[in-house]
């Protein structure tokens, strides 16, 4: 490889990787303002909204990888890789669930999620100030763990809110056997869903750790905790039976997507749940009695 070549790779290809997430973001914040509640047929706008934030989360897992292998990573990278993710998976979630769960003629709902969209893309930039400050620590201590709720996964949560409410206008489940089941599920996410928003942006200014996918998959190995090996195996055999026989009664795509972003949410602060549980002991111990 020629000098000039490994240039061109170093300089063009991360970066291009990068932008090719906004690039993506751009087009499902497109994508999501065409959509009309009064049409059902314009969910397929959301639907292309999704899968263009699906491919942004490729680029996102990409350009860092790469940016490694070459070893052309950073500061510039890393700064310009936090500004696309604020667009892809700040400010297009966030408008994407204001589009979806505001009622017309509402409002009272355009208040609600107007706030809560609000909440979350105030969640993502603190999310991604706070790592930019704290990356350089967080690599040298433990280059496998995110802390706080990653803004791709975030953003895959809100994407599985809005499948799940998608699947309960067009095709609801049960509908067939269970009158008024369908009306009753989508009143209850007008509920349920800006409070599992508002969790969601919560996450991702907490403390919480989470693993790195990627690295942990791709990236060079490093020496585990004793303690913290497997940690995550319990509940990762239980998401993949739950992914498996989901098709089962559900046969969609959309729902194991959900699913399966929803699992790496409630497993981080279980796990952080389950580690204070376990280290406080439920015995007391005693002096002994000297006869």
């Amino acid at each position: 490889m020629t000098d000039s070549t490994r240039l061109f790779l170093r300089g063009v290809v991360p970066t291009g990787l990068t932008l090719g997430n906004a690039v993506a973001g751009f087009g499902a914040l497109v994508s999501v303002h065409r959509f009309s509640p009064h049409d059902l047929e314009s969910w397929s706008n959301i639907y292309l909204a999704i899968g263009l934030l699906m491919l942004a989360m490729v680029f996102d897992a990409l350009d860092g990888l790469v940016a490694r292998l070459l070893r052309c990573a950073n500061d510039f990278g890393a700064e310009l890789d936090s500004l696309c993710d604020g667009i892809s998976f700040g400010l297009v979630p966030a408008y994407l669930m204001f589009v979806v769960f505001t009622q017309p003629d509402s409002a009272s709902s355009s208040a609600i999620w107007g706030l809560v969209a609000s909440l979350y893309l105030a969640g993502t930039l603190l999310r991604l100030a706070r790592f930019n400050l704290e990356r350089t620590r967080q690599d040298k201590a433990d280059g496998k763990k995110f802390v706080g709720l990653p803004s791709p996964a975030a953003a895959g949560c809100i994407c599985g809110i809005v499948l799940i409410q998608g699947r309960m206008v067009l095709d609801p489940p049960f509908a067939t056997w269970i009158p008024g089941f369908s009306e009753g599920m989508v009143k209850m996410a007008l509920v349920a869903c800006p409070i599992a928003a508002a969790f969601i942006a919560f996450l991702m200014i907490s403390r919480v750790g989470f693993p790195h996918p990627t690295r942990k998959i791709l990236g060079p190995n490093r020496p585990q905790n004793k303690k913290g090996r497997g940690r995550w195996v319990p509940s990762s055999v239980a998401l993949v039976a739950l992914i498996g026989f989901t098709p089962v009664w559900i046969r969609s795509l959309d729902m194991m997507i959900a699913l399966a972003f929803w699992w790496f949410a409630l497993n981080g602060p279980f796990q952080a749940l389950l580690r204070k549980i376990q280290k406080k002991s439920p015995f007391i111990e005693l002096p002994a009695k000297l006869d």
